[in-house]
């Protein structure tokens, strides 16, 4: 695999983790602002904990 290639691979993936981010925000309202619940279904679904720590921090900005 390239450079350019695995470039666009991560660029990939972080575009659908902002996604699911957006996705989890529409449908816990109510939580989002504490962010229990995204952490949690992002577990669920075998999310690395390195990667939820690190985009709820990016999300909260």
């Amino acid at each position: 695999m390239s450079y350019l290639e695995a470039t666009q691979k991560a660029q990939k993936k972080r575009m659908i983790i902002i996604g699911k981010f957006a996705e989890y925000k529409n449908n816990y309202p109510q939580r989002s602002k504490a962010n229990l619940a995204l952490t949690t279904v992002m577990s669920e679904e075998g999310w690395l904990k390195y990667v939820i720590c690190n985009d709820v921090s990016a999300f909260k900005a």
